[in-house]
């Protein structure tokens, strides 16, 4: 995980006693399952909007603002990063 950081985030994350990672899917059939009510297969790529990894990015924060404000409310320090190395 070191390794993919950006040069200017690697040495906070290799001090970390704990780091979660939040991933997303950027496709839309990638989050439709066989149980996925049709109106909602219908509406998905209207919601998706013209940019999948738009879409995917704001999913995700939400996943991870609700996860790092429930650790703050459990009493744990939590701090956002960004900046992965693409290869």
């Amino acid at each position: 995980l070191v390794d993919a950081m950006d040069k200017i985030h690697r040495d906070k994350v290799a001090s970390a006693p704990v780091c979660i990672v939040f991933a997303a899917a950027m496709d839309e059939q990638s989050v439709l399952t066989k149980s996925t009510p049709d109106f909602l297969k219908a509406a998905l790529p209207g919601l998706m909007g013209n940019s999948a990894e738009a879409w995917a990015f704001k999913q995700t924060s939400f996943a991870a603002a609700v996860f790092m404000l429930a650790a703050t409310a459990h009493g744990l320090q939590t701090c956002a990063m960004e900046r992965f190395v693409s290869n």
